[in-house]
């Protein structure tokens, strides 16, 4: 029967928000929001590249202590920049340090730009690598 809600097996939902992300599960019949390791319901969307060739990926608060120190590379609300054009980067970025870091890329879409690489990030990467270590990945 189609729109029926499943009676058996289990359920989970990730919320990938652009300020704070959160996982949820179905346990024992009523939705019940996951706790990450720090003990809190969600996580900032926040990605922190530490080192010199940014080996070192931090995530969530983690990566709000380490924003702004001179050895790491941070970004935020990233997901509103996803498949957006440069031009448009004034309407999407309020925050003036993530905004400097937006540069046009391929296609005129954006990229960013990172301090430890001469290539740029593309959006996807850093919310690829904040969905992979906010799941556990």
């Amino acid at each position: 029967m189609q729109g029926t809600p499943p009676t058996s097996g289990r359920s989970v939902g990730i919320d990938l928000g652009t300020t704070n992300s959160a996982i949820a599960a179905v346990i024992g019949g009523k939705p019940c929001i996951i706790k990450n390791g720090k003990g809190k319901t969600t996580t900032p969307s926040v990605v922190t590249y530490k080192g010199e060739r940014g080996e070192t990926v931090l995530v969530g608060e983690e990566a709000v202590a380490e924003s702004g120190k001179e050895e790491s590379c941070t970004f935020s609300s990233v997901k509103r920049v996803i498949g957006r054009k440069r031009q448009d980067a004034k309407d999407l970025v309020a925050d003036p340090e993530m905004l400097s870091a937006l540069v046009e890329g391929e296609g005129g879409l954006i990229e960013l730009r990172a301090r430890f690489s001469e290539q740029h990030l593309k959006p996807e990467q850093v919310e690829d690598a904040a969905t992979k270590l906010t799941c556990g990945g």
